[in-house]
């Protein structure tokens, strides 16, 4: 469920992981139906899941395939979870889950480089998710019963 909250781009890296996972060698045609992107967004998302992988895994973009190269010890969930790490949306649901201090709004968009209203966009997407399973944000804080919500 959550998920459907996350930025179109986090989704996508999601997407394309999991069609590689599913195979290590895909065909270009096959992960642009799966994914369902533009071949130029596919090479600038491998270019990106590149950059994250850094020192756990490779994806080879040739003309016609793409193929996944895990490096030891490494799984699909730490893979994963280094796309979901980039996510502002579950960066700023931990801050609004972690703000005990009832600290200002205007710290997360500083830290995070943003503007106010992409902030406040970003804010009303985790409140949209937060009121989905019963909880609601008030003073900069998640409210309600968190501990079997979440």
């Amino acid at each position: 469920m959550l998920n459907s909250f996350l930025e179109k781009k986090i989704k996508n890296k999601l997407d394309l992981l999991s069609t590689l996972h599913s195979k290590n060698t895909v065909s270009i045609d096959e992960v642009l139906n799966s994914v369902k992107v533009s071949k130029i967004s596919l090479i600038s998302l491998i270019n990106e899941m590149n950059i994250d992988f850094d020192g756990l895994a490779f994806i080879e973009n040739s003309h016609s395939y793409i193929s996944l190269s895990k490096y030891d010890n490494v799984d699909f969930f730490r893979l994963s979870h280094t796309i979901y790490k980039n996510s502002i949306v579950l960066r700023c649901l931990k801050f609004l889950i972690l703000n005990d201090d009832e600290i200002s709004f205007f710290s997360f968009i500083d830290s995070e480089f943003i503007t106010k209203s992409v902030a406040y966009r970003i804010r009303t997407k985790c409140k949209c998710y937060l009121n989905a399973i019963g909880l609601d944000i008030k003073n900069n804080r998640v409210y309600g019963d968190v501990k079997w919500n979440l």
